[in-house]
């Protein structure tokens, strides 16, 4: 499988359920009724990817009444019964918006529920979306912390993610340039030349230690030899794990 299909996260919610084509629909259930609702469309939603062939399946966000709200019905410190109005995205459009009232914190596990209940009901690779740090800040007003891009900014990231103060863009390792297939580096000459003179001095002293050519002598052969084997293992060692 080369590219493996799936959605974006969000399908539309029966109208058993939600209103339909809302942007924040209101549940038409209650109580147990409503839990056991949102674990029947999270069921059916799975199902419909499956028949439509997608390969990694999701749970619909069936059980939420909004992306980012109903990850924050998991967390302390919101206040969502006295919504204010807010610009959302620069201001491109205004929305009312729970309003964050204390210290944050995590109540347990964001979604823990539906994504246990789509994980039991298919075979398929699965997955469960989640809004990130910078989404929540810009989708709740702050009334707690009083600095929207600092310290509230840095309650999110921590005490919702676990993740520290922004401390600028990874760094980057630095690509290593490989030789063309076929090509000796530069290094790789340097030594295979440098080796090769070595060699051929030392087989120089051994052979003629003296003014005039003596007689090769076994002795001289056998150093002459090990001279070569020694550079040359050092050549294909370098070659092999540069």
């Amino acid at each position: 499988m080369m590219f493996p299909s799936t959605t974006a996260g969000s399908l539309p919610k029966p109208s058993w359920l939600a209103e339909p084509n809302k942007l924040w629909p209101q549940w038409r259930l209650a109580g147990g009724d409503l839990a056991q609702g949102k674990l029947d469309a999270t069921l059916l939603a799975v199902k419909w990817q499956e028949d439509a062939g997608i390969d990694i399946v999701g749970d619909g966000e069936m059980a939420r009444q909004h992306f980012v709200h109903g990850f924050l019905e998991f967390v302390d410190g919101i206040d969502t019964a006295h919504k204010v109005e807010m610009g959302i995205r620069a201001d491109r459009y205004k929305a009312m918006v729970p309003v964050v009232r204390g210290a944050l914190s995590l109540k347990g596990r964001v979604h823990q529920t539906e994504a246990r209940h789509a994980r039991a009901h298919t075979r398929r690779q699965l997955k469960i979306t989640l809004p990130g740090p910078m989404t929540i800040s810009d989708t709740v007003a702050d009334a707690h912390y009083g600095d929207k891009r600092g310290a509230y900014q840095d309650a999110v990231d921590a005490r919702l993610f676990g993740q520290t103060g922004y401390q600028g863009p990874p760094q980057r390792p630095r690509p290593r340039r490989e030789p063309a297939p076929g090509r000796v580096g530069f290094g790789g000459v340097v030594l295979g030349l440098g080796s090769m003179g070595m060699a051929i001095g030392a087989t120089a002293v051994v052979v003629h230690p003296g003014d005039s050519p003596g007689q090769l002598t076994f002795g001289a052969a056998v150093l002459t030899i090990l001279i070569w084997v020694v550079i040359a293992v050092i050549n294909v060692s370098y070659a092999r794990h540069r």
